[in-house]
C-alpha cells in the first residue's frame, strides 16, 4: 500500500535542492598495529588462517625468496605496496600464494627476475611497474599479450586496436592491462574469472562488452571512461563489481544482468556515476545495497526497480537523476539517506514502507 502522506516530507528531506551540496566523503581513519611481526626481512600480518606479506625491513636480501609458511601458516598474499621500492634483484614467490595486490613490487628498479607460482590467481594493477623485469618482458603470446601463469599482465597498445580476442586459457586480466587501448570490441574467453583494477580504463573506442560466464569479479574502475561503450551484459556468476567500474561511460545505455545472477549483493560507490545515457537497469534480486553516488548524474535514468530484499542506499545515490519519475522503496529499508534524490526534478512520488524514517 502506498503511504502518500509521507511523500512530501520524504521528498523534501531527500531532495533539498537549495541546501544540499556534494561534499567529499571523509577518509577512513588510519589503523596502527601495536606490534609489527617480522620474518627474514619481511613484515607480515595474519589474516584469518593465512599470512599476508605487508612490508620489508632493512635486512631484506637482494635475492628474495618469500617463504611458503610463516608461524606454521601458509603465505597466501603479497599486500598492496608491500615491497614498493625494495632493493631486490630477484624474487621467488612460492606455491600457495594466490594474490599479488596493487603496486606490490612497484618501483623495485633493479628487479630483473620474477618467479611466479602456478597457484597465483590474481595480480593487481601496477604490481611490477617500474621494474627491469616489466621493462624487458616480451609480449610473449601472439606478439601482443604479456602473460605469466595464464594471467594477462599487459597488452601492447600499438597492436590492440579494432577487435581484440583474448586467448583461451587466460584466467585473470590484471589491473590496467588494456588501459587506454584503442580497441573497438573485445572478446573475453570463458576461462577468465576476474578483471583487475582499471583493466579497460580509458578505452575510449570500445563500443560493447559481454562478460562471459565464469567471471565473478569486475575490479574498481575496470571500464571507467570507456566513453563510447553502449552496452554491457553480466553473467550469472558475477558476485562483485568494484567502485567506479563504469564511471563516466557517457554513452552506456543498456545494462543487462543474467536472470540467474543471484550472488551480486552491492552496487558500489560511483559504480555507474555520470552514465548520462543510461535509461533503465534491471538489478538482480540478490542486490541489497546501493553505495554512495552509485547512480549520481545518470540524467536519463527513468526506471529502476529495487529488489524486495533491498536494505540500504548511500548518500547521493540518485542525486541529479533528473528524469527519474517514480520510486518504490522495499519493506526492509528503514531510512532514506541524506540527499539520495537531490535534483530529481521529475520525481513526484515515492512509495515507502510503514517503517521508513
Amino acid at each position: 500500500m502506498k503511504r502518500t502522506q509521507h511523500t512530501a516530507a520524504l521528498l523534501c528531506a531527500a531532495m533539498l535542492t537549495g541546501t544540499c551540496t556534494v561534499a567529499a566523503l571523509p577518509a577512513p581513519a588510519a589503523v596502527y598495529a601495536e606490534e609489527v611481526s617480522t620474518y627474514q626481512g619481511l613484515t607480515y600480518e595474519q589474516e584469518y588462517s593465512e599470512i599476508v606479506i605487508t612490508g620489508f625491513t632493512d635486512d631484506l636480501p637482494e635475492e628474495l625468496v618469500i617463504p611458503a609458511e610463516i608461524d606454521g601458516l601458509p603465505v597466501a598474499k603479497i599486500g598492496a605496496y608491500a615491497l614498493r621500492g625494495a632493493p631486490i634483484t630477484s624474487v621467488t614467490i612460492p606455491e600457495g600464494v594466490r594474490v599479488i595486490e596493487d603496486n606490490a613490487f612497484t618501483a623495485c628498479a633493479a628487479l630483473s627476475t620474477v618467479t611466479l607460482p602456478e597457484s597465483i590467481e590474481k595480480i593487481g594493477a601496477l604490481a611490477f611497474a617500474d621494474t627491469e623485469w616489466m621493462r624487458n618482458h616480451p609480449y610473449n603470446v601472439e606478439g601482443k599479450f604479456m602473460v605469466e601463469q595464464n594471467i594477462l599482465l599487459a597488452a601492447d597498445r600499438r597492436a590492440c586496436d579494432g577487435e581484440v580476442v583474448i586467448p583461451d586459457g587466460i584466467r585473470y586480466i590484471a589491473g590496467q592491462a588494456f588501459r587506454c587501448c584503442e580497441m573497438t570490441a573485445v572478446s573475453i574467453p570463458e576461462t577468465v574469472t576476474g578483471l583487475g583494477y582499471g583493466a579497460f580504463e580509458g578505452c575510449t573506442q570500445l563500443l560493447a562488452v559481454t562478460i562471459p560466464e565464469g567471471v565473478f569479479e569486475i575490479g574498481k574502475y575496470a571500464f571507467s571512461d570507456c566513453r563510447l561503450m553502449e552496452t554491457i551484459s553480466f553473467p550469472s556468476t558475477i558476485c562483485s563489481i568494484g567502485d567506479g567500474a563504469f564511471l563516466g561511460c557517457d554513452l552506456l545505455e543498456t545494462v543487462t544482468f543474467s536472470e540467474e545472477a543471484h550472488s551480486l549483493n552491492v552496487i558500489p560507490f560511483n559504480a555507474f556515476r555520470s552514465c548520462v545515457k543510461l535509461r533503465s537497469i534491471n538489478l538482480p534480486d540478490s542486490v541489497y545495497t546501493i553505495g554512495d553516488f552509485a547512480f549520481f548524474n545518470c540524467i536519463a535514468l527513468t526506471d529502476i526497480e529495487l529488489p524486495q530484499r533491498f536494505r540500504s542506499m548511500g548518500a547521493y545515490a540518485f542525486d541529479c537523476c533528473y528524469s527519474l519519475d517514480d520510486m518504490t522503496i522495499p519493506g526492509l529499508m528503514d531510512t532514506i539517506p541524506e540527499c539520495a534524490f537531490t535534483a530529481c526534478d521529475q520525481l513526484t512520488e515515492i512509495t515507502v514502507p510503514v517503517n521508513i524514517t
